[in-house]
């Protein structure tokens, strides 16, 4: 068998089930290609390091043994790791290892930035990368290739005890984030399978919610509106490769800046992108009646954090809304008719919640919908790794980054029910109480493809007994 030089591998979330894997949440749905994977790979491409992509998320089916019978001819293998995809990670790194020790493994993502110790404890990769890699990419790519450390790569780091010992790891950040359009190779993503063409207009976030692993929190950054406005059409020339034919903009929030967003809209064809746009945004932004009635014209979809229901909560998660701008922000949205193409998500379930804690915020939620038309997504609190909730509760004893390692670690009924208050029949009762209101509102709506109240997963305790 040839030897290849280097592939891109993407992991979708996942769960297994015996032998078999199956992908979960946006990944099952496929909605958007991994953007860091196909940016990274066309950089590379564009540098004429020849480089492929094996997106795992666009053929969920493949067993792992076919993933790693694919990779085995590749000298150099990148994986893009977040924590929930890091179980599945780590097992196709244990098989490429075992199978062909040759093979160098070099991670990057938001779990080797935030812990990179733990992924080179693990004994299968060869280096981790911690930070963004557009600056050093090919140069991580020559060495890794070479054999040699002809470079002092800054975010790079290498398996062995000098890294290990590290008490500190530098964490690399890209000030300028406005990539050339030719790097932005859409020609990548394979045609007919993701739902949107992803598209990154600005990185980072300027809030610092407690809940929240983002490893750039109150770090935002942009391109000008006339750069944005370029990259939104490059995307649209590639439209016709997803199946929903619109574009996704993947930022954590894509309208902090409003003057940069009305500059935007002013600069882009309402005609050609007509209801096209699916992006985030925060209450806060949604207040501005100027931001609404420039975005709407181009709005399919907005996804919005309101998250708790009383002012306590929101103190406590480090979140700036209150019940009152909720309230305003859905009934302005009512009034630039876009009540109906907004979600706004509400976490059930924090470590102090109790039971009536939880319905409350349920009926918060019921009568937001009610008044205004908006959609309510609603999910459980997840403890995500990095955040400083989680070192909360790492410190109480109640998570610890090791429970990751187990594939579908968060759907374990034992680690659900570990860091809450609700108990199993709480949950049960919930849900029960959560199935009647989605019900109710699909019948008074006759069934429509948008649910008004969307509950995004069951509870892994609901099912045991």
């Amino acid at each position: 068998m040839s030897q290849k030089q280097a592939a891109f591998l993407a992991i979708p979330l996942m769960f297994q089930v015996d032998d078999t894997f199956f992908p979960v949440g946006h990944d099952f749905l496929q909605s958007v290609p991994n953007y860091a994977v196909y940016l990274l790979a066309g950089i590379l491409k564009s540098d004429n390091r020849p480089c492929d992509i094996i997106d795992w998320a666009s053929e969920p089916s493949k067993p792992l043994n076919e993933i790693c019978n694919i990779l085995s001819p590749y000298k150099l293998v990148f994986i893009s790791i977040n924590s929930f995809n890091w179980p599945v990670a780590l097992a196709v790194a244990k098989r490429l290892k075992e199978n062909e020790e040759r093979i160098k493994l070099c991670c990057g993502g938001v779990h080797p930035t935030r812990y990179p110790h733990h992924i080179l404890r693990s004994g299968f990769f060869d280096a981790v990368f911690c930070g963004e890699a557009e600056t050093s990419i090919s140069n991580i790519y020559d060495q890794l290739l070479s054999d040699s450390n002809i470079h002092d790569i800054s975010g790079l780091y290498y398996c062995n005890s000098a890294a290990l010992s590290r008490s500190k790891f530098n964490i690399v950040r890209e000030d300028k984030i406005d990539v050339p359009l030719e790097y932005i190779k859409y020609d990548l993503v394979p045609e007919g399978i993701f739902r949107c063409i992803p598209v990154e207009t600005s990185r980072g976030c300027k809030q610092v919610c407690s809940f929240c692993g983002t490893p750039f929190q109150n770090d935002w950054r942009s391109i000008s509106a006339e750069n944005a406005s370029q990259i939104l059409n490059h995307a649209y020339n590639s439209i016709d490769k997803c199946t929903f034919g619109k574009i996704q903009v993947i930022e954590d929030c894509f309208t902090t800046d409003h003057n940069r967003i009305l500059k935007l809209c002013k600069n882009l064809s309402e005609e050609k992108f007509n209801r096209n746009l699916l992006y985030d945004a925060r209450i806060v932004d949604l207040l501005n009646e100027n931001l609404l009635e420039s975005l709407e014209p181009f709005t399919d979809s907005i996804l919005t954090g309101a998250e708790v229901y009383n002012i306590e909560d929101a103190k406590k998660i480090g979140k700036p809304v209150t019940p009152e701008t909720i309230n305003e922000a859905a009934s302005k949205l009512s009034k630039h008719d876009l009540a109906d193409r907004t979600e706004f998500s509400f976490i059930l379930g924090f470590p102090w919640h109790t039971f009536e804690d939880c319905k409350k915020l349920i009926e918060f939620a019921v009568r937001l919908s009610l008044d205004h038309g908006i959609r309510v997504l609603l999910q459980w609190y997840i403890p995500t790794p990095g955040s400083r909730m989680w070192r909360s509760l790492e410190r109480d004893n109640k998570v610890n980054i090791e429970m990751i390692e187990e594939i579908g670690f968060f759907w374990n009924p034992e680690n659900f029910l570990a860091f809450r208050h609700v108990t199993r029949n709480d949950v049960k009762d919930l849900e029960r109480l959560i199935a009647i209101i989605d019900l109710s509102f699909q019948i008074r709506d006759e069934f429509p493809r948008n649910r008004k109240f969307f509950y995004v997963g069951r509870a892994p305790i609901a099912c045991v007994k």
